[in-house]
């Protein structure tokens, strides 16, 4: 959860010994340990990730965009997506996954990377002459940015990052796999990636942008931090300008910036998120990413819940129980405001191997709880952009 999600290419490995211990002996819901469950669980499974970066042909980088005329797609009323990473998308290979996946009717949207948490773009013409090739078959293309999650961005704008009281970059990764943050409530980097996000949509044609990492870490050394724009020194800090109001005042921005320009927007969040009633102090609540965005993609994998979610020692074996638990509470938490309405919610689902075993049968499981509560759309995550179509098939 995940904000989708800790979800990404942090190519660092942990021992399955230290996942498991940490699945089986972790106590039920507590703020800072539930956190950094998530964060180690997703380092493991963003490990698979080295398999797929096997399998990506040589990359010279290419900045230039041809003059292709842009357009835009509708979007499917009912989505049936999967995701992309920057890497994949320079990758025949796993393209052809996805044209085999679209020939057989198993999806009609496709999530890329157009920044990930490195800081580095797929822009190129390769990026735009695959989605003008999706469009043509009437696929729907979204445009993921990792957002306060930015190493790139970080070490050259450090004024605008999140820094060691003891000099230097802070990151919530230990070793040589550092992975830096901005300031969520410098300005500066809200412009900078409102400005990814229009390049994405006017230049590129993606139908609509994905913001993920849009809050505060919640795991490492969090006391160490110097912010640099935040007016606070504690995660526990009850000044008037909190966490949450710093993220849900970026939601704002970059949801009415974009909005001026037609552009669809939505929101990952953390999946613990539908069934808390607190920020896990990484400024996160559901109704803020309701009331700004489009369209709110909670992670809700089952791996990322604590032993003795619903009474399941590993919750990860539950995939249909623990979606239906989560998106009800979403439901349920949102009924002012939504009330029966399903079409804002469009949650991630697991498709990679954490705490069990995922086959199409376990993907199946999670789609199918969905429905029963009326929720058609859904992405798939896999770091290494493997996925079991068969599961979304009908």
């Amino acid at each position: 959860m995940s904000s989708h999600r800790t979800y990404h290419k942090i190519l660092f490995i942990f021992s399955p010994i230290i996942i498991f211990g940490i699945l089986y002996f972790t106590d039920i819901i507590f703020r800072d340990k539930y956190v950094v469950q998530i964060t180690n669980a997703n380092l493991q499974n963003n490990a698979s990730d080295t398999d797929m970066v096997k399998e990506v042909l040589p990359l010279v980088p290419d900045l230039s965009v041809s003059t292709k005329t842009i357009s835009h797609i509708t979007i499917p009323d009912e989505m049936k997506a999967v995701y992309i990473s920057r890497l994949g998308v320079t990758s025949e290979i796993i393209k052809d996954r996805m044209r085999d996946m679209i020939d057989k009717g198993q999806i009609n949207a496709i999530i890329i990377d157009a920044k990930d948490n490195t800081g580095e773009t797929s822009f190129g013409n390769n990026l735009k002459n695959f989605i003008d090739e999706l469009h043509s078959k009437n696929i729907y293309v979204i445009a993921r940015i990792a957002v306060f999650q930015d190493d790139k961005y970080a070490k050259e704008n450090k004024s605008e990052a999140l820094l060691n009281k003891s000099g230097g970059l802070w990151s919530n990764v230990p070793g040589s796999q550092k992975s830096y943050w901005l300031d969520p409530a410098s300005t500066s980097t809200w412009d900078y990636n409102l400005e990814i996000s229009r390049i994405a949509y006017h230049d590129y044609g993606f139908d609509e942008i994905n913001l993920d990492y849009i809050r505060y870490p919640g795991d490492g050394p969090i006391n160490q931090i110097a912010y640099t724009h935040s007016k606070f020194e504690s995660k526990n800090s009850t000044s008037s300008e909190t966490r949450r109001n710093n993220v849900r005042d970026f939601y704002k921005y970059i949801t009415t910036k974009l909005k001026e320009d037609n552009i669809k927007v939505s929101a990952d969040i953390f999946g613990f998120v539908t069934i808390a009633d607190y920020d896990f102090g990484i400024g996160q609540v559901l109704g803020d990413a309701v009331e700004y965005f489009d369209y709110v993609a909670p992670m809700i994998y089952p791996s990322h819940y604590t032993p003795g979610t619903l009474g399941y020692d590993n919750p990860a074996k539950h995939p249909y129980e623990i979606v239906e638990y989560s998106m009800g509470s979403a439901m349920e938490k949102s009924s002012t405001t939504l009330g029966t309405s399903t079409a804002k919610w469009r949650p991630w689902l697991q498709d990679f191997d954490l705490g069990a075993v995922y086959s199409a049968d376990m993907v199946k499981k999670q789609i199918d709880a969905l429905e029963s509560l009326g929720i058609r759309s859904y992405m798939l995550w896999n770091a290494a952009n493997r996925y079991h179509g068969e599961a979304m098939s009908r």
